[in-house]
C-alpha cells in the first residue's frame, strides 16, 4: 500500500506500508515535501499507517533506517530521534543485504512500536482530519 497526502491538490507526502506477517506491519519510504516539513505531515502519515495496520489486526509496526556504521549523518540522527519521539524503540541493528554496493559501510537500525488495539469502526485512531485526504493505492 502506498499513501499520498495532498493539500490543495499538491503532493505533500508519501509512505509505504507492508505486512510482514500476521501480527506486524512495516512502514517506510516516508517523505514529505521540503516546504511541508515541520507542519505535521510526517506524523499524519505515520498515524494513518498505524491505523491501517491496526485495522487489519496487526499488533506492531516496524521500520528500518539505513545508517552509517562509522560516524553520524545529521539527517539520519534527526530521523532516529524523531522516530523515538513518536514511540518507536530500537532493539538492535541488522546487516544490509547489499552492503557491498553502498558508498560507505552501513547497517539497518531496526525500530519497533507496539500498536494499541484497533480504534472504533469509522475512526482513524488519532489521525487528524487531514487523513481524509490520504489515498490507499494509486490515486
Amino acid at each position: 500500500m502506498e499513501c499520498w497526502l495532498t493539500a490543495d491538490s499538491s503532493l505533500v507526502g508519501s509512505s509505504r506500508v507492508l505486512d510482514l506477517g500476521p501480527y506486524t506491519s512495516e512502514f517506510g519510504m516516508l517523505v514529505s515535501a521540503p516546504e511541508q516539513r515541520g507542519t505535521g505531515i510526517g506524523r499524519e502519515l505515520v498515524a494513518y499507517a498505524e491505523w491501517h495496520a491496526r485495522d487489519r489486526g496487526r499488533r506492531a509496526m516496524q521500520l528500518e533506517l539505513l545508517v552509517t556504521r562509522h560516524g553520524r549523518h545529521p539527517s539520519k540522527a534527526f530521523l532516529a530521534s524523531w522516530y523515538a519521539r513518536i514511540g518507536n524503540h530500537s532493539p538492535g541493528r541488522r546487516r544490509v543485504p547489499a552492503a557491498g554496493t553502498l558508498a560507505v559501510p552501513c547497517e539497518l537500525l531496526v525500530c519497533e512500536k507496539p500498536l494499541s488495539p484497533a480504534p472504533t469502526a469509522g475512526t482513524t485512531g488519532g489521525a487528524s482530519q487531514s487523513v481524509s485526504r490520504i489515498c490507499s493505492g494509486r490515486c
